[in-house]
């Protein structure tokens, strides 16, 4: 037995226990274990160059922003190509739409002579320009799609027609579902 192993099973019975190993530990008169000898670093070279064909264009230069007095291109959006977003209170929202609610029931009467037990949604995407007037229309697809199209180009032209006051800080985006069925 080596000097270092006696006196580690020494060390623990003089602590009153069971034998310890403390084979990971160094004790004071041992000698630090040797490091692994290290591997020379790997160096490698710099890439070949890759052939004309797959070299990538060279990038163009930042361009600069548009300055903050811009005109605008059209109303809400400016030189930069984005649209600036405003706020229109929902009362107001809701208080043309409820407006054009004789107009709509109309178009929707007309479709029921056509098509009588016509039933299904709209859901109505309209954009309020900084003007208040109704830019854009359309309807998204969903579930319950109204399928009859001329009673949905009646009710998108009425949409189209209402005028809302000013919004503030741009245009302004809406999306108004609406559910249209028979009366009972």
């Amino acid at each position: 037995m080596s000097g270092g192993v006696s006196l580690r099973i020494i060390l623990g019975l003089a602590l009153g226990g069971a034998p310890l190993m403390l084979g990971g530990c160094q004790l004071f008169n041992e000698k630090p274990p040797e490091a692994p000898a290290e591997k020379p670093p790997v160096l490698l070279s710099p890439p070949a160059p890759l052939p004309p064909e797959e070299t990538p264009p060279p990038e163009a230069p930042a361009k600069p922003l548009d300055p903050p007095d811009a005109k605008p291109i059209e109303p809400g959006i400016t030189a930069t190509g984005a649209p600036t977003r405003g706020t229109l209170p929902k009362s107001v929202i809701d208080e043309q739409l409820k407006s054009a609610g004789p107009s709509i029931q109309a178009c929707y009467e007309r479709g029921l002579k056509a098509k009588p037990g016509l039933r299904g949604s709209i859901d109505i995407n309209f954009v309020v320009a900084t003007d208040g007037k109704v830019v854009h229309t359309d309807a998204a697809e969903g579930d319950d799609a109204l399928t009859d199209q001329p009673t949905v180009d009646c009710v998108l032209g009425v949409i189209q027609k209402l005028e809302f006051p000013q919004p503030k800080g741009g245009r302004v985006f809406i999306n108004y579902p609406l559910k249209l069925e028979p009366p009972k």
